[in-house]
C-alpha cells in the first residue's frame, strides 16, 4: 500500500473515533439534563403521575441509571406508591 492511503485511513479512523467520543459525551450530557429537569419538577411537586411516567419512560429508554434516579426521587416524594415504582422499574427493564 502507498503511504498516502495508509495516512488517509489513519486520519479517517482518528476522526471517526473523535466523532464517536463527541456524540457519546453529548448523549450523556443530555441524559444528565433530563435527570436534572425531572428532579427539579419532582422536588417542586409540579409533575403529575402521567407526566412522571412519561419522563420515566424516556429516561429508562435513554439511560437506565437516569430512570433509577428519577424513580428514587419520585418514591421519596411520594409521587408514586413504592410497590408501583418497583414493579414499574422491573417491567421497563425487561
Amino acid at each position: 500500500m502507498k503511504l498516502s492511503s495508509i495516512t488517509f485511513m489513519l486520519v479517517f479512523v482518528v476522526i471517526a473515533m473523535a466523532f464517536g467520543m463527541y456524540t457519546q459525551h453529548g448523549m450523556l450530557y443530555n441524559s444528565r439534563l433530563q435527570v436534572d429537569q425531572a428532579a427539579i419538577e419532582i422536588i417542586q411537586l409540579e409533575t403529575s403521575n402521567s407526566m412522571l411516567e412519561s419522563r420515566l419512560d424516556r429516561a429508562i429508554r435513554d439511560n437506565q441509571e437516569a430512570g433509577r434516579i428519577i424513580l428514587e426521587l419520585a418514591l421519596r416524594k411520594d409521587k408514586l406508591p413504592a410497590e408501583n415504582g418497583v414493579s414499574y422499574m422491573k417491567e421497563k427493564e425487561n
